[in-house]
């Protein structure tokens, strides 16, 4: 039996601090789990997680550094509905390059099915009839 991997270091991405928060797959590809912090105004706040390679975790950091999409949802919009957030959090994972296709297209009937049914609990006219399709209005 091998020796256990040693954690890697914090990396740093300004404004980000990158941290190693679980151990490496089982898989032996020497991917870690990752958690990307940003603290401001003496609160930190997660803008990214995910299992990568050290290299590979600070350059996907460094692309949301560079294209400025550290900020959250409340910063740049607002979100006033669950239609909203699942949209919101939907456009997320189709920009994420750390999932599969198969994943992303769970992701999108989990969205589409999860609508369906807070709309249909809802009684009376904001209910759907016939079937709710993922965007439309009842």
């Amino acid at each position: 039996m091998g020796r256990k991997p040693r954690k890697p270091r914090p990396i740093s991405v300004h404004p980000v601090r990158l941290y190693a928060t679980r151990g490496p797959h089982k898989d032996g590809s020497g991917r870690w789990y990752w958690k990307a912090i940003v603290s401001r105004d003496g609160t930190q706040r997660a803008v990214w997680t995910g299992r990568a390679r050290p290299n590979d975790a600070a350059q996907a950091v460094a692309d949301l550094v560079a294209t400025g999409r550290l900020e959250s949802p409340e910063e740049s919009e607002e979100i006033s509905t669950l239609k909203h957030l699942l949209e919101y959090w939907l456009g997320m994972q189709t920009e994420r390059r750390d999932i599969a296709p198969s994943t992303l297209r769970g992701h999108t009937y989990s969205a589409r099915r999860l609508a369906q049914v807070l709309v249909s609990a809802v009684p009376g006219p904001a209910r759907c009839v016939g079937g709710c399709r993922w965007g439309a209005r009842p």
